[in-house]
């Protein structure tokens, strides 16, 4: 109920969604996700976070809704498209507010917080970039750096020690990813499951499977129709 009444407070439109949503607490979730109509979160982690931070993820949370990221994702790689997102929404949420990655501000007395750890970078332009623009730069960047395997070994940009790692998310086990084709979008390194690291604008953004917070469309053919031409609109 408070994250209801801060959430009015920060911005009518993003309270409007958020309230549409179903909540459902799921302990089998890392973190939180979303899909079309529901959020599901793990108490521990929402425990875990300040106020502020709290406040934050909420707003980005919603915002993969507001955007019908879930029915934009299509056959694209799951994880990529997930930090693909991630990347413009944090960018938004900070131009919107004012906030740079560990920076709190308070808005109509309200506090908002910018995790110090997530996906982003300040060059994006969300006027002009969408996810599916940043989507395909990477996937095109990693195609063009992988190394051609008739002259031998060469320097591709999938290995290396990420810098970031996503704002929030959850795997919600939806079955196994679609291995990408480039070499930018793969990695394992974190030892509670997948991870994929991708290069963007020179900078290394990770996302581990536990962090995945755009759960799949399960809505009937209709109803996915209808987003599916609503998100055309947004492309």
């Amino acid at each position: 109920a408070r994250s209801l009444i801060l959430m009015k407070m920060l911005h009518p439109f993003y309270y409007a969604v958020y309230a549409l949503l179903k909540k459902v607490e799921d302990p089998r979730v890392p973190t939180m996700g979303v899909n079309p109509t529901e959020m599901r979160y793990n108490p521990n982690f929402v425990a875990k976070l300040t106020e502020g931070e709290l406040n934050f993820i909420n707003l980005h949370e919603v915002l993969h809704i507001a955007m019908l990221h879930s029915v934009r994702l299509k056959d694209r790689d799951h994880m990529i498209f997930n930090i693909a997102c991630d990347l413009y929404i944090n960018k938004l949420i900070c131009e919107e507010f004012g906030l740079t990655p560990g920076a709190s501000k308070i808005i109509n007395n309200v506090e908002i917080q910018c995790p110090k750890e997530g996906c982003f970078d300040k060059d994006i332009d969300t006027k002009t970039e969408t996810p599916e623009i940043i989507y395909d730069r990477i996937m095109q960047d990693a195609q063009n750096n992988e190394p051609d395997p008739q002259n031998g070994d060469g320097e591709g940009n999938g290995e290396g020690e990420p810098q970031s790692s996503a704002s929030s998310g959850s795997g919600d086990g939806n079955g196994e990813e679609k291995e990408p084709q480039s070499s930018a979008s793969s990695g394992s390194g974190d030892t509670k499951g997948k991870s994929k690291t991708v290069v963007y604008k020179g900078k290394k953004h990770t996302l581990n499977e536990e962090q995945k917070d755009l759960i799949k469309s399960n809505k009937e053919t209709k109803e996915q129709q209808m987003d599916e031409a609503c998100a055309k609109q947004l492309v």
